[in-house]
């Protein structure tokens, strides 16, 4: 990773870019699913095939995913898994006559393929089952097929939505091997997806605690101009996470594009970065437009500008991207009408101790000072007196070199500046 730290110093007042240079990889044939922080750049990679369907784990949430990720190889044709519908509601009496594929949407972790088959004018039916407003459970309806790596195929039903448990059934297509399973969502608190493997039988915590991008491969709908229709097709791309925002910048210097005309620009699809940032050129190989930006948004507001530089293929399965962090959104206006003129400094910071100047315009309070890591975790905290006019408050600094929020808080409102230690 390289790191490129700019301060600019005008009136008193700090401002810190950093530029971050990252190179996720999903592994040479894309063997690899992996998640991306944007914070710290951290990277946690699984093998594709370590699962086949996945749960979102979500308070009130139901969606249902099958695993459409698909490595290259150059000597042999990879199995994959494809999840199949057909009209019997019987378990015992399922077969795979007259039964039709189906594709995740990519769209919302709140909605996989298990859920592509919902009758749009019933609102209580979720796909693979329906949702009663009385018990607030939902009771399988289908039954579906699933084709998995190694050949064979499983029937599988999800029986229920409990008390934040999925319970579902699945065995061989003649009835042998018939097993339940039970997924609680408790056990994967602050998770997107439980993730389930046939082959081990087991419920797997693949996420790590933070990430906000996925490097992965799934089927997508693109137009094929001998059928004259769209079918799907299997892309390498990126994915994000729940509460991750993204806005496109298309035809922009990526130097001065300014995240401030994109505010109304940023949207929740989780394939809105997806897979044509790049395209492929059989005479120069892999190529990706100069002119494109993309600024992301993280559940906590922080925006981060982000562009994609290099893509090594399938050889490696290696995304470059510059990252860098551009700001915090909080409730600006009325920040502006309680405070102005913040400065932070030291920045870098490699004293005791960092000073906070800002004139208070509103009468006498108190505040909140915290210092928060690149995790997310909460260092330090102190209540703190302030006073209309001016005010330099100091925060003892006591911790290991890197990157950190400083947080400022009055009442229900809230300032952070990015710091660096030293």
């Amino acid at each position: 990773m390289k790191n490129l730290l700019l301060m600019i110093f005008s009136f008193g007042t700090v401002t810190l870019l950093s530029q971050n240079i990252y190179t996720p990889s999903q592994g040479p044939g894309y063997s690899l699913q992996t998640y991306f922080s944007l914070r710290d750049g951290a990277t946690t990679s699984i093998p594709y095939a370590d699962w086949d369907i996945a749960f979102d784990v979500s308070p009130g949430g139901s969606g249902i995913f099958v695993n459409e990720s698909v490595g290259i190889s150059f000597t042999e044709e990879l199995d994959e898994v494809a999840l199949y519908y057909s009209s019997v509601a019987d378990f015992a009496d399922a077969d795979t006559t007259q039964m039709q594929r189906i594709y995740n949407q990519e769209a919302s972790w709140q909605r996989g393929a298990f859920n592509e088959m919902a009758n749009p004018d019933n609102p209580f039916d979720l796909g693979w089952g329906e949702y009663s407003p009385v018990t607030h459970t939902v009771s399988g309806s289908r039954v579906f097929f699933l084709h998995l790596r190694d050949g064979s195929y499983k029937k599988v039903m999800i029986q229920s939505l409990a008390g934040g448990a999925y319970t579902f059934r699945y065995a061989n297509l003649d009835g042998t091997q018939d097993t339940s399973q039970v997924v609680h969502k408790s056990d994967f608190t602050g998770k997107t997806l439980a993730y389930f493997s046939f082959a081990s039988g087991q419920t797997i915590d693949a996420e790590p605690e933070k990430w906000d991008l996925l490097f992965t491969r799934y089927a997508t709908p693109l137009y094929d101009e001998d059928l004259q229709a769209f079918i799907p097709y299997m892309v390498a791309g990126v994915l994000q996470n729940t509460g991750v925002e993204v806005a496109r910048a298309v035809q922009v210097d990526p130097a001065t594009v300014d995240y401030n005309d994109y505010l109304n620009a940023f949207q929740d699809s989780l394939n809105t970065i997806g897979y044509d940032w790049k395209r492929f050129d059989f005479q120069a190989g892999w190529q990706i437009p100069t002119d494109l930006v993309y600024f992301v948004k993280t559940p906590d507001g922080s925006i981060w500008k982000t562009q994609f530089l290099d893509f090594e293929g399938s050889s490696t399965g290696t995304s470059t991207m510059e990252v860098s962090y551009e700001t915090i959104l909080t409730s600006t206006e009325a920040i502006h009408r309680s405070v102005s003129g913040l400065s932070v400094y030291p920045n870098p910071v490699s004293q005791e101790q960092i000073n906070i100047a800002f004139e208070l315009q509103s009468e006498e309070g108190w505040a909140e000072l915290s210092l928060i890591n690149t995790l997310g975790q909460q260092l330090l905290r102190r209540p703190v007196d302030i006073t209309r006019g001016l005010n330099v408050l100091q925060l003892p600094i006591e911790v290991e070199a890197g990157l950190y929020y400083l947080n400022l808080r009055i009442g229900d409102e809230l300032i952070s500046q990015l710091i660096i230690v030293e």
